[in-house]
């Protein structure tokens, strides 16, 4: 994991190369994340919220998404650049960047981005649940219900196949795409039961333990403090502990049926 003053070295670059590139197009930089919330461990992304003024202009996101691919390439972790266009935030609302944004460079304008209307925020993180569904078994083009494991017959069914970034477009096995998956899980949750808003993955899960409260919260915890805390997304070596995380991940399909549930019914 990079310490603060890399952290910082590589968010001034990002911002450089971006100016670079599109000269005075970008109103406000925003950390988001793992960065952000100060719970990175080797394999986090470094996230970014990325403000053009006014409307976005014609290929502005494109020649954005072109600098986070190459930047990439050449950054010690995944660069995550999500182009955002200040007259949609104003006007649309974002959670997830005012709960969790920590103002980098430009000029801050996150107190006056509302949060989008309850019905969209249910829509957007459903929507989110389902992506990462499809991302952690490959990129199929439905998931067949009732959910099963990707690989039922793998040590980890499958759910670390995707697990961790690369380089270029190449993943190696871990556990992130699987701790977002059930974290946004956690986070629809709240958002269809409680009409409750989270801004980061620990935040979902505290808050799942808080205001649900059912045998899921802990199983949450476990998992995302044994694959993310204390492995770092990595798998382990030890015996044991291969065993421990088996048998936590075997619980996911019935999870992601109860999310389904949950969102579909509500």
């Amino acid at each position: 994991m990079l310490s603060k003053e890399e952290v910082n070295r590589l968010l001034d670059g990002v911002v450089g190369l971006v100016e670079l590139m599109l000269p005075e197009r970008v109103r406000a930089y925003y950390l988001t994340g793992s960065y952000a919330e100060g719970t990175a461990v080797s394999h986090s992304d470094l996230d970014m919220v990325i403000i053009f003024k006014g409307e976005c202009e014609p290929g502005e996101a494109d020649r954005l998404r072109e600098l986070r691919h190459l930047a990439s390439q050449l950054a010690p972790m995944r660069l995550d650049l999500t182009p955002k266009c200040e007259a949609d935030l104003l006007a649309k609302g974002a959670t997830g960047l005012k709960l969790s944004g920590k103002f980098v460079a430009g000029e801050d304008i996150l107190a006056q981005i509302p949060f989008e209307p309850i019905g969209q925020y249910q829509h957007d993180v459903y929507q989110a649940f389902l992506i990462y569904q499809r991302e952690i078994r490959g990129e199929p083009e439905t998931v067949p219900t009732p959910v099963t494991a990707p690989v039922p017959d793998g040590e980890f069914l499958g759910y670390e196949r995707f697990g961790i970034w690369h380089g270029g477009h190449a993943f190696k096995p871990g556990t992130r795409l699987l701790i977002n998956l059930i974290s946004i899980g956690a986070t629809a949750s709240l958002a269809f039961l409680h009409e409750e808003r989270a801004g980061s993955k620990w935040q979902s899960i505290q808050k799942y333990q808080q205001l649900i409260g059912d045998e899921w919260g802990d199983w949450l915890a476990n998992l995302y403090q044994l694959a993310k805390v204390k492995l770092g997304y990595k798998l382990p070596t030890d015996t044991a502990v291969r065993h421990q995380l088996r048998r936590l991940i075997e619980k996911t399909p019935d999870f992601e049926n109860l999310i389904l549930a949950r969102c579909q019914t509500n």
